[in-house]
């Protein structure tokens, strides 16, 4: 087995439990591969403000990450963004106006914060779905007038598609991504988990053939495609196990402690 300089791993869904807490076994495996030289960089659609606690949790506050599904490249450790690609403004507004017609909800964000446009049952939905609340504005467009990096539309899973069928024939500019049934990521065209990762790798020279990726969810097939070693937790679905090289246990029996110390830190 070669030796692997990077771990990338998707947060929701791998990183932490259905309940939100941190898998078992991640953080000492993680602290465990940092020990022996390897970068860890956390790989999310989730923004900079959600991921924040996160990295403080597993003591990775140093190590570069991908954000908002790979729109953004941050290393803390020289407080570089290496790459930003945000959404473009009148796409922002299409998105918003598809939203309100096919009544879903849309979530911005933004570097630095976070907002959803929802009535109170898809407010309550979107907090149930990842733990926390976001902050709820009744016109999203005239709360921030700087473009957002990243937008996610959720709710009742035919809504969405229909949402999603609007934009497809309004626009080739954007980048769609199903994360779980109720929930629609919209990035740039050209954005993905897998060419970020890509990005990092080539920025701290190091080959693809030595990283590793762990994922549970359809936005991750990009990044287990590019990889050296790829992984899905077993709560994947069967199309993200198609393409992986190992099926580790679930994301609540500790998948990726499972994966670190059986293909990554054993001798």
């Amino acid at each position: 087995m070669p030796e692997y300089e990077l771990i990338a791993i998707d947060v929701d869904g791998t990183l932490l439990t259905s309940d939100f807490d941190l898998s078992p076994g991640a953080l000492d495996s993680i602290q465990a591969v940092r020990a022996r030289g390897i970068r860890v960089s956390l790989v999310t659609g989730r923004g900079m403000v959600a991921l924040a606690p996160i990295q403080q949790a597993l003591q990775i506050e140093d190590q570069p990450y991908i954000a908002f599904g790979g729109a953004c490249i941050v290393d803390p450790s020289c407080g570089e963004v290496i790459y930003h690609r945000p959404l473009v403004h009148k796409d922002a507004e299409m998105l918003v106006a598809i939203a309100r017609q096919e009544g879903v909800g849309v979530v911005f964000d933004w570097q630095d914060q976070v907002m959803c446009e929802a009535d109170a049952d898809l407010d309550t939905l979107l907090r149930e779905a990842i733990g926390e609340e976001v902050v709820r504005s009744f016109d999203i467009l005239a709360e921030n007038k700087t473009v957002p990096t990243k937008a996610t539309l959720f709710g009742d899973p035919d809504r969405l598609k229909n949402a999603e069928l609007a934009l497809r024939q309004k626009t080739q500019g954007l980048h769609m991504i199903y994360a779980g049934s109720i929930f629609l990521e919209v990035t740039r065209a050209g954005v993905d988990k897998g060419n970020a990762l890509r990005r990092l790798a080539a920025n701290l020279q190091i080959a693809l053939e030595r990283t590793v990726a762990i994922g549970d969810g359809r936005n991750d097939k990009s990044m287990l495609e590019v990889v050296g070693l790829s992984i899905a937790v077993g709560n994947a679905p069967p199309e993200l196990k198609a393409v992986a090289d190992i099926i580790a246990p679930t994301n609540d029996e500790g998948g990726v402690a499972w994966a670190l110390y059986e293909l990554v830190l054993r001798e």
